[in-house]
């Protein structure tokens, strides 16, 4: 009779979204005051429940993709996004980091952040949207807010699995604009900072190229399969201003995972 009845909860919501077609279902914002996460009872870093504690009827993990970076939010994306991604990924839910700009009105400025995407060609008439949302799905995405950050192992990219026996390297570049700060990397290893690096400023590695902060390689030595992501930011405090009004410089990577056991599969470390 149009009465209320009750509200749907969200994997219900995700079932009845791809049955209309959605290609890709994102989670918006997932730590505010009307986060899912927030909903669920995570509060990172204090309260991460374990996954398989949640009520099915609340929680599936039917979702592809979570925004780590949500507009000019980077201390959330920082403190808070990127622990509960790591949290998910440990336990072997893989969902691909995302930046958008969350942009509501015309003051609010759209295109930080930004999430891009692998695709086998860059002129537009050739993008294939099909290919581009198989791509962002598996994890062949970056998250950009005024710093591009990449990482590869052995070869394999953000979102893949490869098998490397230990010590390998990993080879990482960061660039920014020259009038971008970006001030430290980061490795991150089963969510732990395992290499924390000071970049040099623009110009100093690469005086031709003074875009190129970082390019070279760091040694890796697991002991159990990891997934290995980086970070670059710049430093509390510094500003893309004016080109977006106090949003702090920062890029990450999607994860790679790495078969150190050589079982062929990727054994995550909170089962």
């Amino acid at each position: 009779d149009g009465s209320y009845v009750r509200m749907l909860e969200h994997p219900e919501i995700w079932e009845r979204a791809r049955e209309l077609g959605a290609a890709v279902i994102n989670i918006a914002h997932p730590l505010s005051s009307s986060g899912y996460f927030n909903y669920l009872g995570f509060d990172p870093p204090d309260s991460l429940p374990r996954l398989d504690s949640l009520p099915p009827e609340r929680y599936s993990d039917g979702f592809d993709t979570m925004e780590i970076l949500n507009g000019p939010h980077v201390t959330s994306m920082l403190d808070g996004n990127l622990k509960l991604w790591s949290h998910l990924n440990n336990q072997g839910t893989f969902k691909t980091a995302v930046g958008v700009s969350d942009s509501h009105s015309r003051s609010a400025e759209a295109g930080f952040g930004r999430t891009m995407v692998v695709s086998s060609s860059d002129a537009p008439k050739e993008i294939v949207l099909e290919e581009i949302w198989a791509n962002l799905k598996a994890g062949q995405a970056l998250v950009g807010g005024g710093i591009l950050v990449t990482i590869s192992i052995e070869g394999a990219g953000p979102g893949e699995l490869v098998s490397a026996n230990a010590p390998f390297e990993a080879r990482l570049q960061v660039q920014a604009a020259d009038w971008v700060a970006a001030d430290t990397l980061t490795v991150l290893a089963n969510g732990e900072a395992v290499v924390t690096l000071d970049l040099p400023p623009a110009g100093q590695l690469l005086p031709d190229q003074p875009a190129v902060r970082f390019d070279d390689v760091v040694s890796l030595e697991p002991v159990v399969d990891t997934w290995y992501a980086a970070v670059a930011s710049g430093a509390a405090g510094t500003s893309l201003s004016p080109v977006f009004k106090g949003c702090r410089p920062v890029g990450l990577t999607n994860a790679i995972r790495v078969d150190v056991d050589g079982n062929g599969q990727f054994d995550h470390p909170e089962p």
